[in-house]
């Protein structure tokens, strides 16, 4: 109940404060590659105005083709790894149903044992205590 309705709260929260950073910096590569290709420009009205050799321009080209190769390739890999929006209903549905697998043993997910979960203690009485990373709660569960 309780628990899971505000570990499922986290999750969301979690997951929007993720896809807001993964915009900004979608967005900072797109104004890096265009920074780059300004660069390019300046290099080249250097070069015709005579204010730099043609080495000059051909070892400037070649480190500015490689910079804007490697933030085309981190851009493409960034907007690969953005999910297309869910409503937050639905995103806090699919959370709650796989936070419910894992704590009615339906299905095993290493992120949450690693990430989530701190440690469970099952004590002889057959109770046991929740301790989940990032809270200071306790949370005690029994028969």
């Amino acid at each position: 109940g309780a628990v899971t309705n505000m570990v499922t709260a986290m999750a969301v929260d979690a997951i929007r404060s993720g896809e807001d950073v993964s915009r900004e910096q979608t967005e900072q590569l797109r104004q890096k590659i265009e920074q780059v290709g300004k660069k390019k420009e300046c290099m080249l009205d250097a070069f015709f105005a005579g204010d730099i050799t043609a080495d000059e321009m051909r070892t400037m080209k070649a480190r500015y083709d490689g910079e804007q190769d490697a933030l085309w390739n981190c851009l493409k890999a960034a907007e690969a790894c953005e999910s297309p929006a869910r409503d937050d209903a639905d995103l806090y549905l699919g959370i709650k149903r796989e936070i419910l697998n894992l704590l009615n043993g339906q299905s095993e997910s290493v992120v949450f044992y690693r990430t989530l979960l701190n440690h469970i203690t099952v004590f002889p009485d057959r109770h046991l205590e929740l301790h989940l990373n990032h809270l200071t709660q306790v949370f005690w569960f029994s028969e």
